[in-house]
């Protein structure tokens, strides 16, 4: 990516709309575009869930590549971990890799959503870039973002978690010590791409208490820890008026 964090953390600013209002359009969104594919008339289900999450859970999940003083010293002990979880959907579908799509096949979900930020649509009538909506996301706790799926495929199911992490490169806290871009994705270890091994995907999200997906059930969960405590914005209480949004 040629982007930078603090590029992308402004690419989508809108003061008049609150954080939250554009998280839950843009999670409701990307849940109908990812529902009723195969059977139309099927109902989807949107889940928005809070829990406290430790620091040292989400350290270990991490591991290697974050500035873990600089983590601890910003999150002591807790925090408020957001997850939005859609089930009843095709969840984060299509290739692994960019090195595995076949000329012009299409990248299926899970590309577009967690490594295609900013680029160029190249569909028929469509203009604009690819996922800007989502950095949304990123602006709602510390800038890290952790994706769990499972999908249908050809042997049954596949369960896929990936985490990405966009923060201000040039911030002196930063949490990305040897990224110069603010950037940043924690998967497999052999090549980028996510984890498709069940046992270890259970083992991660069991730490962030992150209830996998079961029997035939399919879908995504995106899991945002650290929780910003600025996210609604102030107003006056004492006129009773409340904004448009509340």
């Amino acid at each position: 990516m040629q982007e930078s964090g603090a590029y992308l953390l402004r690419a989508m600013q809108n003061e008049e709309m609150p954080r939250l209002d554009l998280l839950v359009r843009e999670s409701i969104q990307n849940a109908l575009d990812a529902g009723g594919i195969e059977n139309p008339s099927t109902s989807l289900h949107v889940d928005i869930n809070l829990r406290e999450c430790s620091t040292y859970e989400v350290a270990s999940v991490l591991g290697e590549g974050i500035n873990l003083s600089a983590l601890h010293d910003r999150y002591a002990n807790k925090s408020v971990q957001l997850e939005i979880r859609d089930s009843m959907t095709e969840g984060l579908t299509g290739p692994l890799t960019f090195s595995s799509v076949e000329d012009d096949a299409p990248h299926g979900n899970l590309l577009k959503l967690v490594f295609e930020i900013g680029r160029t649509r190249r569909d028929n009538a469509a203009g604009g870039s690819w996922g800007l909506g989502k950095t949304c996301y990123f602006r709602m706790g510390a800038g890290l973002v952790i994706y769990y799926s499972r999908i249908r495929s050809q042997d049954g199911f596949e369960e896929r978690l990936v985490a990405s992490l966009v923060e201000d490169e040039n911030k002196p806290d930063r949490l990305l010590h040897s990224s110069r871009t603010g950037i940043a994705w924690w998967g497999a270890e052999e090549e980028l791409r996510p984890i498709t091994s069940s046992k270890e995907i259970h083992s991660v999200i069991k730490k962030l208490g992150i209830i996998p997906f079961l029997g035939e059930e399919t879908g995504t969960s995106i899991i945002i820890p650290f929780l910003r405590s600025d996210l609604i914005p102030p107003f006056d209480k004492a006129d009773g008026a409340r904004p448009w949004w509340y």
